[in-house]
């Protein structure tokens, strides 16, 4: 079943969703369990930023039980980080607010409003540029109009192509 819109699931009720949803913000481990998208070169390229001692965030609005320490577990487990990298994760539902409380250079998400957010929220007054690079990763769920959306926000293909930017951004 491909996602198609970003709140709703084809072939699926409104009120078989919300079984779901009830199901998932019950369980102690939903989060923890999910399998890896990234391929090995994009879970080695975030190993990579954790290296070079850059600050890395993981901003969610997930619900359920210990979510951020379910997400954590499975950042730790699934991007086989070093032991001594201990993954920061904020529980926001404003990721824009948080970037910019955080000073953040660079920002990737899945959600057309999320992206928009971070680079209108982290653009400096009289400035065009933002000061966080904003990124979308290019799904069929999140295409819009840039004459209505901002176009300040980079549409990049993979994570790899994310991290390629903050690599030549970072190095020169």
């Amino acid at each position: 079943m491909e996602q198609v819109e970003w709140d709703s699931f084809p072939g699926l009720l409104p009120s078989h969703e919300q079984l779901i949803w009830d199901e998932i913000s019950q369980s102690n481990y939903f989060w923890q369990s999910l399998p890896l998208l990234l391929n090995p070169l994009e879970a080695q390229g975030i190993r990579a930023l954790y290296r070079a001692e850059c600050q890395v965030y993981f901003v969610t609005n997930r619900l359920g039980h210990n979510v951020r320490q379910q997400t954590e577990a499975w950042l730790r487990n699934r991007l086989e980080l070093p032991s001594w990298a201990n993954p920061t994760v904020i529980m926001a539902r404003s990721k824009g607010e948080v970037a910019k409380a955080i000073m953040a250079d660079f920002s990737i998400d899945d959600k057309a409003e999320n992206a928009w957010c971070i680079g209108w929220l982290t653009t400096p007054q009289n400035s065009k540029t933002p000061d966080c690079r904003s990124y979308i990763l290019d799904r069929k769920y999140n295409q819009y109009d840039h004459k209505i959306g901002s176009s300040k926000i980079r549409r990049v293909p993979t994570v790899q192509a994310f991290l390629n930017d903050i690599q030549e951004k970072l190095c020169g």
